[in-house]
């Protein structure tokens, strides 16, 4: 059983959206928001110039960068990204 079907059996509501993506360019343009050193992370993660939630997900998998590095890079994502569009 997973994850949504769990929680629509105990009552609790499931909201599902779109999805955000955030270009290498944007990125760049908010040091200050956590650092400098996460523009360089999102830097070498980004996939052809972008970050999304698969792309942060697969350098978590990887193992090759601080994993609180990436949970702020996820933080640019949505407070800076864009509506990914599928």
């Amino acid at each position: 059983m997973g994850l949504e079907e769990q929680a629509y059996r105990i009552g609790v509501p499931v909201e599902w959206h779109e999805g955000q993506v955030l270009d290498v360019d944007e990125l760049a343009r908010h040091p200050d928001y956590r650092g400098p050193h996460i523009i360089e992370v999102g830097q070498r993660i980004a996939d052809h110039g972008t970050l999304t939630a698969r792309v942060v997900g697969h350098a978590v998998a990887t193992g090759h960068e601080d994993p609180d590095d990436l949970k702020k890079v996820w933080h640019h994502i949505a407070r800076f990204g864009q509506p990914l569009r599928q």
